[in-house]
């Protein structure tokens, strides 16, 4: 696949970074390192590498739901298109919910949510 010729098919190829989260500071994560990063084409070839990175939405959302953590508390939370399991892994790791499921369709990314994810959390590919 394009992706594996490009570098960013291995595991060895995936970094932890410090996710920056504004108030809150900083959010170590496992996700592949900007410089091999390639985003997807208009024509969606396998060279797309998306969830394999931290995304800005992601950041923001982990920010509100650290505000009102009574919306997910003692509740199981579904990740859709989680790719590295950002906010599953955010929100177990902080008690802000019961245990979660982070899906993806890529193998890749639901590899690389499985290894972010602390215990309580799950990674299952969704096709």
């Amino acid at each position: 696949a394009m992706a594996e010729e490009a570098g960013c098919g291995g595991e060895g190829q995936y970094k932890e970074e410090a996710v920056q989260l504004g108030e809150l500071g900083e959010w170590p994560c496992l996700q592949m390192p900007a410089s091999l990063w390639l985003p997807q084409t208009s024509s969606g070839t396998s060279g797309d590498a998306t969830g394999l990175r931290v995304y800005g939405g992601a950041c923001v959302l982990v920010v509100f739901l650290s505000r009102f953590g009574s919306i997910t508390r003692d509740r199981r939370v579904v990740e859709l298109g989680a790719g590295t399991g950002f906010v599953s892994s955010f929100l177990l790791s902080r008690g802000l919910c019961a245990g979660a499921v982070a899906t993806d369709g890529d193998p890749r990314a639901v590899a690389l949510a499985a290894r972010n994810l602390p215990p309580g959390g799950e990674a299952r590919l969704l096709r």
